[in-house]
């Protein structure tokens, strides 16, 4: 149980996916299914498209991950677009420094791993309750600023514990060490209503770029969030 309403009528719940939860589950739809004339039905008031836009622009100013989107074409996938705050957080200004004309690379994290980061979490399957979730260990120096030297391993290329803590050790001594979480889902209808209002007005100005632009959200397969997890590895693995 997350939370009930003050007048105790009103409760929700939160379950993890197990068999056990799976048959609880299943009870309490059939239950609610039996008993529906029973309940009084109330409409979800939905905030109006103003209410959209603040709080879009609110969220996207406080970013504390760094979001991206992947894309299809061609039957190739690749990382399509990402987004971040300046000034850059230092996992951020990684990426920046190892783009060029102002690009992120993220080709060092996907690469050598499309099929297990991309392609299967961003297959269109209904009914995924929570992201793929990959864990990525990052090695590298830096001279004067400027990144010389980078590894990246994610956690099941290690055969085991001790390796991953040699890994970690050895990058802390001979450069520096970041560990990231890389989440991933598939993207079923990329135009939501915020963005097909954002275009019909760029259709009014030039409707060509407004076509544009559709063509690549619907050509999006699937978005996910890169997180700097550095502390919480260093903690589980007990590595002072």
């Amino acid at each position: 149980m997350i939370r009930t309403s003050p007048n105790g009528k009103n409760i929700q719940l939160t379950i993890r996916d197990s068999q056990e939860s799976r048959v609880g589950e299943k009870f309490l739809r059939k239950l609610i299914q039996n008993n529906e004339e029973r309940f009084a039905l109330c409409e979800e008031q939905l905030p109006s498209p103003a209410m959209l836009l603040a709080m879009h622009q609110m969220l996207l100013t406080r970013l504390n991950s760094i979001p991206y989107f992947a894309e299809k074409i061609d039957h190739k996938i690749k990382v399509k677009a990402v987004g971040s705050n300046f000034p850059l957080s230092p996992l951020a200004d990684i990426f920046y420094q190892l783009g060029e004309q102002k690009h992120f690379e993220l080709g060092l994290l996907f690469k050598r791993r499309v099929k297990e980061m991309l392609a299967y979490p961003m297959r269109p399957i209904e009914n995924i309750r929570e992201p793929y979730v990959h864990e990525l260990y990052i090695a590298f120096e830096q001279i004067d600023g400027k990144i010389k030297q980078i590894a990246v391993k994610a956690s099941y290329e290690f055969e085991n514990v001790e390796e991953r803590i040699r890994f970690i050790s050895f990058a802390r001594k001979s450069g520096s060490f970041i560990a990231i979480r890389v989440t991933a889902l598939p993207v079923f209808n990329p135009l939501t209503a915020l963005i097909g209002e954002k275009l019909s007005e760029l259709a009014r100005l030039t409707l060509h770029r407004a076509r544009a632009l559709e063509a690549e959200f619907i050509s999006l397969i699937g978005c996910g969030e890169i997180f700097d997890i550095t502390d919480e590895v260093l903690v589980r693995l007990e590595i002072s």
